[in-house]
């Protein structure tokens, strides 16, 4: 969080950083919402790099409900706290986008949702407008 507080300063970027669980921190509306949440299933331990597994820390990368409980949580937080013309960006697990698409498909039945695809072509984002 400092080194995106010093480039947001450095940039003069007029941007809030909230540190928190998921939305709980946020008490007044937002335009943009950029998360990358913890999504990954704890069934993906043992076929996950080994780099991965001696380094990262668990909170960090794992989330109940096959992964998906970060995203349900900020699918309903959400309604609440995004502007009318607000956006979210996530990042999504490789196999991911059609299950966090119907989650905020479901919260946000009149906002547009899309998955993009990375430089190698897989889904790993789902943006909401």
């Amino acid at each position: 969080m400092e080194i995106a507080q010093l480039n947001s300063y450095m940039l003069g970027a007029d941007v809030n950083f909230y540190l928190g669980n998921t939305l709980d921190p946020i008490s007044t509306s937002i335009d943009i919402l950029i998360a990358n949440p913890p999504y990954i299933s704890q069934d993906e331990w043992s076929v996950m790099d080994e780099s991965v597994r001696r380094f990262e820390p668990k909170l960090a990368l794992f989330a109940e409900n096959d992964g998906l409980a970060n995203y349900q949580k900020i699918a309903q937080q959400a309604q609440e706290k995004l502007s009318h013309h607000g956006k979210i960006f996530l990042e999504i697990g490789f196999n991911q986008g059609a299950a966090v698409e119907q989650i905020f498909q479901k919260e946000f039945p009149y906002r547009k949702i899309h998955r993009k695809k990375d430089l190698a072509g897989q889904e790993r984002m789902v943006l909401v407008h």
